[in-house]
């Protein structure tokens, strides 16, 4: 089991490291890491977190100078987050709803091309995206919730993911 893991491991990290990100920037393949632990749920979530580093820091070489941007001037099909400068929906990206949910760029992005809704778990994201907003504006017009607004109310997805991508298995 753990061999397998492993090499799911490195396929989904040499997956993680080709695609094109910005819409102006031809595709560029990553080495993939010449090591991945497996010694456990620590240690694979070590793994992803940097192969998610990896892609973070080569979309940021490829869009050097355009870094605080609107993501949606530099990215293609940004949607919910188009205002936010473009290194921090990287950010985002990699340390909200990767760690959130305990994956890889690979699980919701097609790595040829980051911009594609051809994966169901990124068209899941974005319908995620508009029930947390939903909650979040329901949270904060509450009037009789002890802490008051704007408090410590919202949530994101970690609130019921818990790095799993499915917030209902342990």
């Amino acid at each position: 089991m753990r061999q397998l893991l492993a090499v799911i491991i490195v396929i989904a990290a040499m997956s993680c490291h080709s695609g094109q990100t910005p819409s102006t920037k031809p595709s560029t393949v990553m080495t993939p890491p010449a090591t991945l632990k497996t010694g456990g749920p620590e240690d694979t979530a070590s793994a992803i977190r940097s192969s998610n580093q990896r892609i973070v820091e080569q979309v940021l070489r490829s869009i050097a100078g355009h870094e605080s941007e609107p993501a949606g001037q530099v990215f293609m099909d940004v949607r919910f987050l188009k205002d936010v400068p473009a290194r921090t929906l990287l950010d985002i990206m990699s340390v909200g709803y990767a760690n959130a949910l305990g994956v890889g760029c690979a699980h919701c992005h097609d790595l040829s091309a980051f911009a594609s809704d051809a994966k169901r778990p990124k068209r899941a994201a974005r319908e995620m995206q508009v029930l947390h907003r939903s909650i979040n504006t329901q949270l904060a017009a509450m009037q009789n919730l002890q802490t008051q607004p704007p408090g410590n109310r919202p949530i994101n997805c970690a609130t019921c993911h818990q790095g799993r991508i499915n917030p209902r298995k342990p």
